[in-house]
C-alpha cells in the first residue's frame, strides 16, 4: 500500500481480526479502476493491509464499520461480491451481513462508535463527547472539527486543552493517555494537570518498511 489511510474511517472487529479501512491511493492503476477508483473501502488481516476484498468508497467516503465481527454497516456496498485487488478474493463469507445504517455521510466511523468505546454525548451542537478519567475529578473531552478530534481535560468549570494530541483515551488501567509528536504519555495522576505527564514511549525512530503478507493473511 503507497497511499493515505484514513484512521478515523476505520474500524477493528471485536475479535481483533479483521480490519475495515478507507484508503485513496491516486495512481493511474485505481483511477482507471471505475468499479473502485481512488477512494476504496478494505478488508484485511491486520497488521497487513492485504485485500481481502475492496469497492469503492466514493460516494459516502466511509467504507463501513463493524456491528459485530461478522455484521457490517453497509452504506456503500450492498452487495455480496466486491471488486478485488490481487491477491484478494473479493467474495465475503456467507456468514457476512450487510445491514443498512442511517448516519451523516461524513461523520468519522469513531464518531459513530463513540457508544461502544463509553465516550458520551455532553454537547450535541459542537459534538463533544467525554470519558471520566477513572479515580479522579476530571474527564476528558474529545470535539470534532470536520474529519478530526481536539482533546482537552475538564475538571469542574475549568478546560485545558491537550496541544497538539493526536489521539487520547483512558487506557485498560484507567489511566489517562495521549499521544503527541511521535510519542505515548500518561498522566497517571492529574492532580498535578498535563504537567504530571510521563512519557512512555518515543516512536520517532520507527521507520515504514515493506514486509510481505504471510498467506494466512491473503484468506478469509
Amino acid at each position: 500500500l503507497h497511499g493515505r489511510v484514513y484512521e478515523y474511517q476505520s474500524d477493528l472487529s471485536p475479535d481483533g481480526t479483521k480490519l475495515i479501512y478507507l484508503a485513496r491511493q491516486d495512481d493511474r492503476r485505481h483511477s482507471a479502476d471505475k468499479k473502485v477508483g481512488a477512494y476504496y473501502g478494505v478488508v484485511c488481516k491486520p497488521p497487513y493491509f492485504t485485500a481481502l476484498a475492496a469497492w469503492s468508497a466514493w460516494k459516502s467516503v466511509t467504507p463501513g464499520y463493524f456491528l459485530s465481527n461478522t455484521q457490517v454497516s453497509c452504506s456503500s456496498f450492498p452487495f455480496q461480491e466486491a471488486p478485488s485487488f490481487k491477491p484478494g478474493k473479493g467474495k465475503f463469507p456467507d456468514d457476512w451481513q450487510f445491514i443498512g445504517v442511517q448516519h451523516p455521510t461524513y461523520q468519522p466511523a469513531q464518531t459513530r462508535l463513540s457508544e461502544r468505546y463509553r465516550w458520551r454525548r455532553s454537547n450535541d451542537v459542537f459534538e463533544i463527547h467525554e470519558k471520566e478519567i477513572i479515580q479522579t475529578p476530571s474527564y476528558l473531552q474529545r470535539k470534532q472539527l470536520g474529519t478530526k478530534f481536539v482533546y482537552s481535560v475538564r475538571t469542574g468549570s475549568q478546560i485545558a486543552s491537550i496541544a497538539r494530541a493526536d489521539w487520547a483515551d483512558i487506557d485498560q488501567r484507567g489511566r489517562f493517555v495521549f499521544t503527541r509528536d511521535g510519542k505515548l504519555f500518561v498522566c497517571k495522576e492529574m492532580t498535578g494537570g498535563l504537567d504530571g505527564a510521563v512519557e512512555l514511549a518515543d516512536f520517532n525512530a520507527s521507520k515504514f518498511e515493506p514486509i510481505e503478507a504471510p498467506e494466512w493473511a491473503k484468506e478469509w
